[in-house]
């Protein structure tokens, strides 16, 4: 590992163009000082995204953009280890479960919450310890699967699915109706119905006409015409993985449907579970960049029941409040960092519009937006902090955004926040650049080498 490095943008005072006020660039320099910023882009590069951990066993398992490698996670428990007897690791946004399974790998007790349901199944289906007889049942079930005949009609409005049966050619998502009633009727056992459960949503992509892609689906061809071998395919991967894996029976690792802010509830009952606390909290959360992560989800979610297409929206009130759309609950408290960078925002809008001709209604709902996600990621740090017991860390992974050219420095952020609950913040490490759109670095060139995704680590004192 090389040897870690300042990076060049840490003194926000001497960017010119970044902020009109003047206040916020001598505010966040001192703060990149003040936290000791280090650059490690050589090596956490490739581990704050799932580049590499698509070739990994059960991480391979599940397309999930917003996912990280399990070596990130080893890699801050070998900087900063915990006892598996007495503590247990907890990813409070935990998405396909790579925190999860890392810890798993290492003997560690962990949760994860999370509030879509297709990310809950995914981790618990990874991370439950699977016996002889469950590989043997699981093996005749793919068998019995394989041989099936799916001939005849499906049933008009048997699926809930009917909802998004435009996303598909209408061939597969008939057959994808005929296949998840056929699971539904004839895989009994639970563990092996998870595990086919799993296998059937994490295939509907490549069934669909649609890819995850920006703020949600984008339209593409469906490069699968033959959902039975796709999903086949899916099956035999995931059994290849659970069939030479061997993992200690005695770990208790699991998911549960909670959102991120009952944070110190479910840690409550983690630990009266496990006779353990939890000393280790990792997580990458919803980054301040508007994006509707729901949608991205929307065909496993409605296809799998997890939601109706009516319910979704309902769905989406239980998340972190990042995305422009959502509906303000009320700020309870002002963070005046935030409020500085709303109103350079809100003072930018007019002559983008003036040069666009065409009033930005996106754009002016993010000042709301910012306040809400902080306020909202503020909570989780505070439930954290009570929950934590003393000496325990947790670590975030986030990235940066900006909107009209102005930054956000999220990491910034959270660490003040942090100092103010009562951390004592341990660092911030720069991974790698963040992007962007293409026209806002036409126009604000310093974007490029300005935006970062990093690690910040903050410690409950003892």
């Amino acid at each position: 590992m090389k040897e870690r490095k300042i990076p060049n943008n840490s003194d926000w005072k001497t960017l010119k163009g970044v902020f009109d006020d003047k206040s916020l660039g001598k505010y966040f320099s001192k703060l990149e000082n003040e936290f000791k910023v280090t650059n490690e882009a050589d090596f956490f590069a490739r581990l704050v995204n799932m580049s590499t951990a698509n070739k990994e066993p059960f991480h391979r398992w599940v397309r999930y953009r917003e996912g990280y490698a399990g070596e990130l996670v080893k890699e801050i428990l070998r900087r900063y280890p915990i006892n598996p007897k007495k503590h247990f690791l907890m990813d409070p946004m935990c998405g396909s479960g790579s925190s999860l399974v890392a810890a798993n790998e290492l003997g560690i007790d962990a949760l994860g919450l999370d509030v879509n349901g297709y990310a809950v199944l995914s981790s618990n289906v990874k991370n439950r310890h699977y016996s002889q007889e469950n590989i043997k049942l699981i093996e005749d079930d793919i068998s019995k699967f394989r041989r099936v005949n799916l001939g005849g009609k499906s049933i008009p409005g048997a699926s809930s699915a009917i909802d998004i049966e435009k996303y598909f050619p209408l061939q597969n998502f008939e057959e994808l109706l005929k296949i998840n009633e056929w699971i539904r009727r004839n895989i009994k056992a639970n563990i092996s119905s998870n595990f086919f459960h799993l296998a059937f949503l994490a295939s509907l992509e490549d069934c669909s006409d649609r890819k995850k892609d920006g703020n949600g689906l984008a339209t593409r061809p469906a490069p699968v015409h033959d959902p039975k071998e796709r999903i086949l395919w899916q099956l035999n991967l995931m059994f290849e993985d659970i069939k030479s894996c061997k993992r200690d029976e005695g770990i208790t690792c699991y998911a549960v449907d909670s959102s991120a802010l009952d944070l110190s509830a479910a840690a409550g009952d983690m630990s009266i579970k496990t006779k353990k606390s939890v000393h280790s909290i990792i997580f990458s959360p919803p980054y301040a960049n508007s994006f509707d992560y729901f949608e991205s989800y929307k065909l496993e979610l409605i296809f799998g029941g997890f939601v109706t297409a009516d319910d979704l929206k309902k769905a989406k009130s239980r998340l972190i409040r990042n995305y422009r759309i959502t509906k303000p609950k009320g700020v309870q408290k002002e963070i005046p960092s935030v409020e500085k960078l709303s109103a350079e925002i809100l003072k930018r809008i007019p002559e983008k519009e003036a040069e666009t001709g065409v009033r930005d209604g996106r754009t002016r709902l993010v000042p709301n937006m910012l306040r809400g996600y902080f306020e909202d990621m503020n909570q989780v740090m505070k439930a954290g902090y009570d929950s934590l017991s003393p000496g325990g860390m947790m670590h975030i992974v986030v990235d940066q955004s900006a909107y009209v050219g102005v930054p956000i420095p999220t990491d910034l952020i959270f660490a003040d926040l942090a100092k103010d609950i009562g951390y004592e913040v341990t660092g911030v490490i720069s991974c790698r650049r963040a992007n962007t759109s293409g026209q806002q670095l036409k126009k604000f060139p310093y974007l490029k080498d300005l935006l970062r995704e990093s690690i910040v680590s903050l410690q409950k004192p003892i």
